[in-house]
C-alpha cells in the first residue's frame, strides 16, 4: 500500500505540474516557457529594480539604465532612473517640457516603455505641430498623490517644465498609500520569483475575491474622506507647480481601462477645476468593455497596449480641441 500511495502522490504531482504550465500557456503562450521573464513577472517592488530615493518623502525610485523585462514585457530606464528614453537635464532651445507625474498605470507596468500612452503621446505632438516636446515620465509603481507631489517637489523643478501631466489612477489615487508620509521605512522588499509562482492558485484566489467585491460595493464610490484627500494634495500640487512658474499648466489625466461613477468623476473634475488644472477623463470609452480585453494579463488589470493607446487618444483630442500645451497643428501654420 505504501508502493501504490506514492504512486498516487507522484501521479497528482504531476497532474498539477501538467494544470499549472498548461494554464501558464493559456494565459502567457509561448512566453510561458521564458524563464527570465517569468520571473519579473512580480510587483515591482519584489522585482530588485528599486533603490533608496535621496529624499525622505519620496522613498524609493527606480534603478537607472534598467534594460529588462518586467511584468513580461520591456522596460527601459535612463540614467536619471525615469522609465523612459535618455533625456539631456537641460532643456533644448525651443523645446516644450511636459513632466509626467503618476504610479505604475504611468510608470506603463506590463507595457513595452516605448509604447506607454506618454510615449505614443510624445511623437503625437512632434509628428502634428513640427515642434520639439518631450513628455518626461517621473512615475514610479507603488506610488500616490502624496508621492507624485514629492517628486514634484524635489525632481520636476530641475528639468524646467512648461506644464505637468498628471497620471491619476482611478483605481487607488483617491486614498493615501503606505508608507505614510513623514516616516521613513526600511527599504528591503524580498525578491520574488514569479516563475516559482503558482498561476492556478492565483486565479482560485482572484475568482474569490471577486466574488467577495460583487457582495459589498461600498468602497466603489468616494466618499467624504477620500474627496478631502484629493482635495488637499491636488492643492499641493497646485502649490508645487506655481513654484516652478507662476500658472503653470497642470493637466488631470484620469486613467483606468473601467468605467468609473459618473458621481466621482464630476467630484474630481470640480477638485481639479478649483485648483486651476484641466481635467481629462480617458475611462468612458471603456464602458461597454471587458476589463480583460483591456489588462496586461489575466491576473493582472494593468493597462494593456491598446488601453495605453487609448489613453493617448483622448489626451491627442483634448490638447487638440482645448490647444493645450501651446498645441498649433503643423496644418494651422502658414
Amino acid at each position: 500500500w505504501l508502493a501504490n500511495l506514492a504512486l498516487v502522490l507522484v501521479s497528482l504531482l504531476f497532474s498539477l505540474l501538467l494544470l499549472e504550465q498548461g494554464f501558464r500557456i493559456w494565459m502567457f503562450g509561448s512566453q510561458a516557457f521564458d524563464v527570465a521573464a517569468l520571473r519579473n513577472n512580480v510587483p515591482v517592488n519584489n522585482a530588485g529594480f528599486m533603490q533608496h530615493s535621496a529624499f525622505a518623502d519620496i522613498y524609493w525610485e527606480l534603478k537607472p539604465r534598467l534594460d529588462t523585462t518586467f511584468k513580461l514585457a520591456h522596460l527601459t530606464t535612463n540614467s536619471h532612473g525615469l522609465a523612459d528614453r535618455e533625456y539631456p537635464l537641460q532643456k533644448p532651445v525651443g523645446s516644450y517640457r511636459i513632466a509626467v507625474l503618476g504610479d505604475s498605470y504611468s510608470m506603463a507596468s506590463g507595457v513595452d516603455t516605448g509604447k506607454s500612452y506618454h510615449a505614443l503621446l510624445e511623437q503625437w505632438l512632434n509628428e502634428t505641430t513640427g515642434k520639439p516636446y518631450e513628455v518626461i515620465n517621473f512615475a514610479v509603481g507603488g506610488f500616490g498623490l502624496e508621492r507624485y507631489n514629492a517628486v514634484l517637489d524635489h525632481k520636476v523643478p530641475a528639468w524646467q517644465p512648461d506644464a505637468i501631466l498628471l497620471g491619476y489612477c482611478g483605481f487607488n489615487d483617491h486614498q493615501a498609500l503606505p508608507p505614510a508620509t513623514g516616516t521613513v521605512p526600511p527599504f528591503n522588499p524580498p525578491r520574488a520569483d514569479g516563475f516559482r509562482h503558482s498561476y492556478v492558485r492565483e486565479f482560485i484566489d482572484m475568482k474569490m475575491a471577486e466574488k467577495k467585491i460583487l457582495q459589498d460595493t461600498s468602497g466603489l464610490v468616494l466618499n467624504e474622506k477620500h474627496l478631502a484627500f484629493i482635495a488637499r494634495e491636488l492643492q499641493r500640487t497646485r502649490e508645487l507647480a506655481n513654484r516652478i512658474q507662476p500658472g503653470l499648466p497642470v493637466v488631470l489625466a484620469y486613467l483606468d481601462n473601467r468605467p468609473h461613477s459618473e458621481q466621482d468623476l464630476q467630484a474630481i473634475a470640480a477638485i481639479a477645476q478649483q485648483n486651476g488644472m484641466v481635467f481629462v477623463d480617458t475611462s468612458r470609452q471603456f464602458a461597454g468593455t471587458r476589463i480583460d480585453e483591456y489588462s496586461i494579463q489575466l491576473l493582472d488589470s494593468h493597462p494593456n497596449e491598446k488601453a495605453h493607446a487609448l489613453f493617448a487618444q483622448s489626451l491627442s483630442n483634448a490638447i487638440e480641441q482645448q490647444a493645450l500645451f501651446g498645441f498649433i497643428s503643423r496644418s494651422m501654420t502658414p
